[in-house]
């Protein structure tokens, strides 16, 4: 029961944080869609993966994507994109993906969760040219 009460507030916290952020339809004037196809597993174990496509609504969408993470014995751990996904429809990418793996600790010591993205962006005047990440 401990755990459905830290998830309840763990989810409120995310809800909070939503209302709060500004809205990406601010922070990137020119983007009309924004799909992120996701896909969450376990380093090194195939086979034990969550995938989800999140079709991002422009117009009421927070500027903040931030993934919970899906290990049920995951404590104070998630993912936070906003930082990297920002940049990149900041600088006007049309495709980008990434990894980020989860900072969260279960029983066993450090949460093994990685998450895989893959943005697909338009804009109302088109995709700029790519930029050089020094990455």
């Amino acid at each position: 029961m401990r755990r459905h009460s830290e998830a309840f507030r763990e989810a409120a916290e995310r809800k909070r944080k939503q209302d709060e952020a500004p809205r990406l339809r601010d922070a990137v004037p020119t983007l009309l869609q924004l799909d992120l196809q996701v896909i969450e597993e376990r380093a090194n174990v195939p086979g034990h993966e969550v995938r989800h496509k999140r079709v991002i609504i422009i117009e009421r969408a927070p500027a903040l994507f931030e993934f919970a993470c899906s290990d049920r014995e995951c404590n104070d751990g998630g993912h936070d994109l906003s930082g990297l996904v920002l940049k990149e429809l900041g600088a006007g990418s049309a495709l980008f993906h990434g990894v980020h793996r989860c900072g969260g600790h279960t029983r066993d010591g450090e949460c093994a969760y990685e998450l895989r993205f893959e943005a697909h962006a338009t804009y109302r005047d088109g995709p700029r040219a790519p930029v050089n990440n020094p990455d």
